[in-house]
């Protein structure tokens, strides 16, 4: 996975949140996810996006205490891993 990739919700999800977290349905596999506040946040702008792009986002409204306590390259990978577990689980879709 590039930070050049885009990435887009699988539309055939059902989708609901409560408090900090997204309820996923995927009536496919017949499957519910509940994703945290940061999956749930990479999940929410995957709207034909670019990796790079959603990850900047997020590390630009992440408090400042945050960025210091985590380097942008471990913050990178971790969203990476986050990313390519929903797209195994059918969340999301990498394009092409």
């Amino acid at each position: 996975m590039k930070l050049e990739d885009v990435v887009v919700r699988n539309e055939k999800l059902i989708v609901d949140g409560v408090e900090n977290e997204i309820i996923i349905f995927n009536e496919e596999t017949q499957n519910t996810h509940i994703l945290n506040e940061t999956a749930g946040y990479l999940f929410d702008h995957a709207k034909k996006s670019k990796i790079g792009d959603i990850i900047d986002e997020l590390y630009n409204e992440l408090a400042e205490e945050e960025r210091g306590a985590h380097p942008k390259e471990e913050i990178i990978q971790d969203c990476i891993a986050i990313l390519e577990e929903m797209i195994s689980q059918g969340l999301l879709l990498l394009m092409k």
